[in-house]
């Protein structure tokens, strides 16, 4: 007999009796419906997220009551028997779907990176924990371009999965006493229950993101079912029936308002749909009007298919935003291509193979499941990196040519944007670069001196500077380099070093009053590594410009407007009658998706503008959002202030010339008295000695 025939033999089902209940299917169905409608129109049904919170009490109760009805001599025998059911179930459908899925948004979305590597941590279940690091707001319109942002549920899960098999078999020495363990469990997870109900609420509060994507502050709608589970034992063992002596009409149709007022009050509506949910498990009984609702065939049958609707039901609607749109029109096809997609999934895929018998047991579930993880995540990385399907659309954005980019000439002083590329300046000789720095300065009789570095977001600050020069706030010089942050990062260092080289231009023997101005792109919640690695080469940077008398203005990271440029640009596979209400209404974006998306670059920045009198922050988020309510938008006036999802236009960057010298002035960086404007002279820094 091999090992794995061995550890499936010393387990053994507890009881003959099939402990299947069709009315929980049902509730299944109920739940995934109301998904479904929600993801297909919050309007129509706001509360339909809930649906997940449902499921996840279902999951606590069947996990418990499949724990119950096993019986295995160790820890690890009924570890390797649960991990391998698990992995049987979740496993190929999710990976089947994740393959395909991630393919197809490659024909749409020329930049389909977060979707990719959101479904790499899906593989894995942990794609919660990377929405988490997006900040990513899962009412918002940027869940709904990620194709794979429904599966942070399933990740919840998974997490919960490694855990609470050792909860349920952890015993007290009772001499196998089941009645005083059962107890003891049910006294544990109420604990943790209500711990995690405390922690859920108060999360909630000071950072929705977490509360609704990490698995402690969801352990306790799940704890929920499994506290049902438990009680269900122990009331079948002591001959008392059904644990909730209450009709299963009254918590039915709790769940109702849960689902129309969760916009308005989200915390209470979600407490009341689990505990209803909860009550409704546990009040059921065979043979009532209740329990012919819930198990009728055509309920049991969506409930069984459940898993592969959810799998499926959201690439769908994700790949018609991107294209076609969701219309009255559209709306019976991608119904249809869903249960079509979700029918053959359950058929071919889930239902097959987890009652197949695998190579090697149980072990052979673990040894197979392990590595086609490994591979399908280095699929889905090799489909991004190279490109695989290519895009099938037209680059070109709609947006505005009016924009700081090669060939642009600044209106007021005249510089050329391209002679102020940092590869340009500093490919001369010593005396060219500073020739080459001249070209790049616009001198005024003020002051104050602003150096603008930074990446193409940098650049895009040409505009604005040309504008307060003009003014006579400051004399202004602009060098900067697309793809090079400021100070650069670790591995871009030796092609991105020029703002080192520039500072050993600056004079420091005169009365002028030098400010080194940084703007820089900015990846959702870090830059470019960790803000340790960050906060680490700034206070380098900071270090070399305070020895030289150098202020440091860090201009925050503004909006990003992500339809700009991949949903608003009519495709052969978007004409322009399906341009969904993003694109109609200005291109909106989540105002509280973007604050969140930018919180802790910004808190960093803002906490070392405490600790230090040389360093400030300017934030241009109010000036390029707008005053819509709960929205942002690039357009002013009918006209675009960004030229793509995140730089700017020509009026965009004007538009910040006005705050910027109010900020100015309020750090008394500068000062309008005695100031003039030369509209022709332009001069270079002088070499330090």
């Amino acid at each position: 007999m091999s090992v794995s025939s061995g550890l499936i033999a010393a387990g053994r089902e507890i009881g003959n009796k099939s402990d299947y209940r069709q009315d929980i299917d049902g509730l299944r169905a109920f739940a995934v419906i109301f998904v479904i409608i929600n993801h297909f129109s919050h309007a129509a049904l706001p509360g339909g997220y809930l649906g997940v919170d449902i499921f996840f009490v279902i999951s606590g109760y069947v996990i418990t009551s499949s724990l119950g009805r096993t019986s295995y001599p160790t820890l690890g025998a009924q570890l390797l028997h649960f991990y391998s059911r698990r992995l049987k179930r979740l496993m190929p459908a999710l990976i089947v779907m994740i393959l395909c899925a991630g393919a197809a948004i490659h024909l749409f979305d020329a930049n389909a990176q977060v979707s990719s590597l959101t479904g790499i941590a899906a593989v894995f279940g942990v794609s919660n924990f990377f929405l988490f690091t997006q900040a990513t707001n899962y009412f918002g319109v940027g869940a709904q371009r990620n194709i794979f942002s429904h599966t942070w549920s399933l990740g919840v899960e998974e997490q919960f999965y490694l855990f609470f098999p050792f909860l349920i078999r952890w015993r007290i020495p009772l001499k196998g006493d089941s009645f005083w363990e059962d107890r003891f469990r049910l006294g544990a997870l109420t604990i943790l229950s209500v711990g995690s109900l405390g922690l859920f609420i108060w999360v909630y509060r000071v950072n929705q993101p977490a509360a609704y994507f990490l698995m402690p502050c969801r352990f306790w709608e799940l704890g929920f079912g499994c506290l049902m589970a438990l009680i269900a034992k122990i009331t079948e063992t002591k001959g008392i029936g059904h644990p909730v002596k209450m009709h299963a009409a009254i918590p039915l149709l709790s769940i109702v308002p849960g689902l129309f007022l969760a916009g308005k009050y989200p915390i209470a509506s979600t407490f009341l749909v689990v505990l209803a949910t909860t009550l409704l498990i546990g009040s059921v009984q065979k043979g009532t009007t209740i329990y012919r609702i819930l198990a009728n065939p055509v309920a049991t049958y969506i409930g069984a298919i459940s898993y592969s609707l959810y799998l499926w039901h959201w690439p769908v609607i994700c790949i018609s935003f991107w294209t076609v749109g969701i219309h009255p029109w559209t709306l019976p096809f991608q119904i249809a291509a869903i249960l079509i997609l979700s029918a053959a999934s359950y058929h071919l895929i889930e239902n097959r193979l987890r009652r197949a018998t695998w190579v090697g047991g149980r072990w052979g579930v673990i040894g197979i499941g392990l590595p086609a993880m490994a591979i399908a995540a280095l699929l889905v990385f090799a489909a991004y990196k190279f490109k695989i399907p290519s895009f099938s659309g037209n680059r070109i954005a709609e947006a505005t040519d009016d924009a700081p980019t090669p060939g642009y000439v600044s209106r007021y002083s005249n510089r050329k944007v391209d002679d102020c590329f940092a590869d340009h300046v500093f490919a001369a000789k010593e005396s060219g670069i500073r020739d080459n720095i001249m070209h790049c300065s616009a001198k005024a009789s003020a002051k104050t001196e602003l150096i603008f570095v930074g990446d193409s977001h940098a650049t895009d600050m040409l505009p604005m500077s040309d504008k307060i020069w003009k003014a006579g706030i400051a004399s202004v010089v602009n060098i900067t380099q697309p793809g090079c942050k400021a100070p650069a990062t670790r591995t871009d260092f030796k092609k991105c070093d020029y703002l080192y080289k520039l500072l050993t231009y600056v004079s420091t023997g005169d009365d002028i009053k030098r400010v080194l101005v940084i703007r820089n792109n900015y990846s959702p919640r870090r830059v470019d590594g960790d803000l340790s690695d960050f906060s680490g080469r700034l206070d380098q940077l900071l270090a070399r410009t305070s020895a030289i008398g150098m202020k440091v203005v860090y201009i925050a990271p503004a909006p990003k407007y992500y339809s700009l440029d991949d949903l608003c640009t009519p495709q052969w596979y978007r004409p322009k009658w399906s341009m969904n209400q993003v694109c109609q209404n200005g291109f909106l974006e989540d105002r509280t998706e973007e604050i969140a998306r930018r919180r802790d670059i910004l808190d960093y920045l803002l906490g070392l503008s405490k600790r230090r009198q040389d360093f400030f922050v300017f934030d241009p988020f109010d000036t390029l959002c707008g005053s819509i309510e709960n929205y942002c938008t690039p357009v002013r006036d009918g006209r675009l202030i960004y030229r793509d999802s995140n730089h700017l236009t020509t009026l965009g960057s004007e538009l910040l010339a006005a705050p910027f010298e109010a900020f100015l002035e309020e750090h008394g960086l500068a000062d309008r008295s005695g100031s003039g404007v030369n509209k022709t002279e332009r001069v270079s820094l002088k070499a330090s000695k």
